[in-house]
């Protein structure tokens, strides 16, 4: 097949960068704490060559009145066709043949491989990148050439622009938004298990309803303060929203204030997810049913005011309906759960797992959490404790084919009847940190009913509940994007439920 013009023009610009290793970078931003004395540790990043590429398995294109779920996971080419059953492909969005606009928003972008993902678009389809410049290896000239532009997101120490979403427009007029957790570059998609969410097809319309998602996912967009954004979101105002079945969660830099008595204002961070979730009835009015909350995560960042952990003092007791955020240490945890019948789950892989997987440890290196860091104070402990009663392996019972794959998703949920079903599941790009959620002012007590927070970071995820699905129940599924219970709604995981508790020999991975 004819190489397209930018193909040439871009051929020589990569020669030279063909037979270097691949970089994988580690968002060490995620681990540092917000105080501008803390000494932060310096991560190094790791070369490697990525392997022989396998074979793109064939696009299926078979109607059927199945429902599917509304989270899919990446294909990696270091699995099998069976384990990438219904699993997509970066190309499939970037590459496809009516793109003419694609919005890139993320932490990191390898060019190169973004420039190869696009096959034939390259240089035909406009491509804005939404991130951070000073994290972008670029050329100017060369991406004038080939219609790139960038809007340069600037954040304050410790912030970081986390999010992954691509918003994509067609040459028929309409445009799809897929919101996910992968960085850009080659090893993110095969050494490491990620997800994604896609919207519907969405058209324009002359007259449109505001939806919740719309109204937020503007709101997000404005909230860079960058024209570019502006004029995004007023692009999107044209469009119909109306067949998303979900909620936007995302977070931006900011002050805000949460008013558990009066929560009308729209939030970011947790206070977010505590809106929403309140509006759908999906906090436990009372402790009856016993609730297991799960944060399955890629990062644990430093705590908050010294032994308080982002989910287990704050999310966990929050979404449960108890009194938050709880006071430090592991001995308030283990008090409130008990005392309100909820478990805190922290699914986040071993030493063990990681070294076995399909890269060997380095997956390891967009995973992240250092017990023992230089900066480390005795206070800390509480934290460490914790977080060790709360810990559960990647790996479980039932296989998902993405057990050689180390995380750098982020899902949370809860059940309350052991796991047959989920009451909500969230699938963002936030870890377990004070900048991506949002830190409580100090000395915050715990029987506050206004609580000051701060958010340092972008992030963005979907929140997904059985009341957008006309209450058909949520069901986890591992193998597939379809499922054989009749009258439910899959939601395909990367890690099975229940997920196995730590035994005395785990060791978390640790960096």
């Amino acid at each position: 097949m004819e190489k397209s013009e930018a193909a040439r023009v871009t051929g020589a610009h990569w020669a030279s960068l063909r037979s270097k290793p691949e970089l994988i970078v580690i968002e060490d931003d995620e681990i540092a704490d917000a105080d501008a004395n803390d000494d932060i540790q310096e991560i190094k990043t790791r070369s490697v060559s990525p392997p022989h590429k396998k074979q793109r398995l064939p696009e299926t294109n078979v109607k059927t009145e199945t429902i599917t779920s509304p989270i899919s996971l990446f294909s990696t080419e270091l699995s099998n066709r069976q384990d990438n059953r219904d699993c997509l492909d970066f190309k499939d969005f970037v590459a496809h043949p009516d793109l003419v606009k694609t919005y890139q928003f993320n932490f990191m972008i390898d060019i190169e491989f973004l420039f190869e993902s696009l096959g034939r678009n390259l240089g035909k389809c406009e491509v804005c990148l939404v991130t951070s410049l000073k994290s972008l290896v670029m050329d100017a000239e060369l991406f004038t050439q080939l219609k790139v532009t960038t809007c340069d997101v600037k954040m304050a120490r410790y912030g970081t622009h986390h999010t992954k979403m691509m918003i994509n427009f067609f040459r028929d007029g309409t445009l799809q938004i897929v919101i996910h957790t992968a960085n850009l570059t080659y090893a993110q998609f095969n050494y490491n298990a990620q997800t994604l969410w896609k919207s519907p097809i969405l058209k324009k319309r002359s007259e449109t309803r505001s939806t919740n998602f719309k109204a937020d996912l503007t709101r997000y967009l404005r909230s860079y303060h960058l024209e570019k954004m502006d004029e995004l979101s007023e692009i999107l105002a044209e469009y119909d929203f109306s067949e998303i079945s979900a909620e936007f969660i995302s977070s931006s830099p900011g002050d805000y204030v949460l008013d558990l008595d009066h929560p009308g204002e729209t939030l970011s961070g947790y206070g977010k997810l505590y809106q929403v979730l309140n509006a759908n009835n999906l906090i436990p009015q009372d402790h009856q049913k016993h609730l297991k909350v799960v944060a399955q995560i890629s990062t644990i960042a430093s705590p908050y005011e010294l032994s308080r952990n982002i989910f287990l003092h704050l999310l966990a007791p929050m979404v449960n309906g108890s009194t938050f955020p709880l006071s430090d240490g592991a001995l308030a945890v283990f008090d409130s759960g008990k005392q309100d019948n909820y478990d805190a789950i922290v699914v986040f892989p071993t030493d063990e797992e990681v070294k076995n997987c399909a890269s060997g440890e380095l997956a390891g290196a967009a995973i992240l959490y250092q017990p023992y860091p230089k900066y480390y104070n005795p206070n800390l402990e509480g934290h460490r404790k914790a977080l060790k009663r709360a810990f559960h392996r990647w790996i479980s019972k039932v296989e998902t084919g993405r057990e050689k794959f180390p995380p750098h998703c982020k899902t949370y949920c809860a059940t309350d009847d052991d796991y047959a079903t989920l009451k909500w599941v969230l699938m963002t790009s936030s870890n377990l940190s004070k900048q991506a959620w949002g830190c409580p002012g100090k000395n915050l007590s715990p029987d506050s009913r206004v609580q000051k927070y701060k958010i340092q970071s972008f992030e963005a995820g979907v929140l997904l509940h059985s009341g957008q699905f006309g209450g058909l129940p949520l069901v986890p599924e591992y193998v597939s994007n379809t499922s054989n219970k009749n009258n439910s709604v899959p939601i395909r995981l990367p890690f099975s439920l229940p997920p196995v508790r730590y035994t005395a020999k785990d060791k978390p991975w640790c960096i």
